[in-house]
């Protein structure tokens, strides 16, 4: 893990203010005790200023004292990890050569980001037992095993088969009926949105050859309808594949200016209306 600037380099920041009394009662660690510090101060967590970061906490721990509080040891075991830490970026040691020296932040880095991971779990889950712990669930019914099983009929029998035979073919017929003339709709929408596409792209080159350039919403105004709006668009791409045309936006959600290409082929636009012709026959 690599930092962008070494500890000695934020001692030119100026002196904290001085903190509010605190006690130590109301971290659950020293971990929760230098997170504050640093959130409270709005410092990049990859980048602490560990001289600035351990006077505040020796404050606090001196605080503690005077208000004879028992400090935990494992707040004053941090405190000397700290101390060891502000040592260390104070009077470096000399690298080896061909080593490269780890920042020595690095490990109390990991710890607090695990430690903020942590936090944040526990206040996800806290404030889904606050929404949901008192929700009661209700217990499936249990079926009484009259209820499951079919009740015993008497008399002669409810199925007469050459009856069902007869219904499910009429049933049959009925949605074979149905469905081929459901097909043929389709057929029919589809072959005439193809035309209309055939006829949106003699639309657009009639009116370049009218006026130099226009803009697709003057093309396909707001009052088009979304299938001629969307034919529209894709004719727009076609044609562009073809590079018959030119479109430029000079941002996003901005108008869509269109105009003939200076290279357009009248032949290669009878060409691809032949294309289409046969495609869509």
């Amino acid at each position: 893990m690599n930092y962008p600037e070494a500890d000695r380099n934020h001692e030119d920041r100026p002196e904290a203010k001085p903190l509010p009394l605190l006690t130590l009662k109301a971290f659950s660690g020293p971990l929760d005790l230098l997170l504050h510090l640093i959130e409270r101060d709005k410092i990049d967590i990859y980048d602490i200023p560990v001289k600035s970061i351990t006077d505040q906490y020796m404050t606090y721990l001196d605080q503690a004292r005077q208000l004879d509080l028992d400090i935990a040891s494992e707040f004053l075991l941090m405190a000397a990890t700290l101390l060891q830490l502000k040592s260390r970026l104070l009077l470096p040691a000399e690298p080896l050569p061909g080593e490269d020296q780890e920042d020595p932040r690095q490990e109390l880095v990991l710890r607090l980001l695990a430690y903020r991971r942590t936090r944040l779990l526990a206040e996800a889950l806290k404030t889904r037992q606050e929404t949901w712990g008192t929700a009661i669930c209700r217990e499936p019914e249990k079926l009484s095993r009259a209820a499951v099983l079919p009740q015993e009929q008497s008399g002669e029998k409810l199925l007469n088969y050459p009856r069902f035979l007869l219904a499910a073919d009429r049933v049959r017929q009925r949605n074979e009926a149905r469905f081929n003339d459901l097909r043929s709709k389709l057929t029919y929408i589809l072959k005439r949105e193809r035309h209309s596409f055939r006829d949106v792209l003699l639309y657009i080159w009639g009116r370049l050859k009218q006026q130099s350039y226009c803009l697709f919403s003057d093309l396909f105004p707001s009052s088009a309808g979304k299938p001629e709006t969307v034919t529209g668009f894709l004719a727009v791409l076609e044609l562009l594949k073809e590079h018959q045309i030119q479109a430029d936006q000079a941002d996003p959600f901005a108008p869509i200016e269109i105009k003939a290409a200076e290279q357009a082929d009248p032949d290669q636009q009878d060409i691809l209306i032949q294309n289409l012709q046969e495609d869509f026959s």
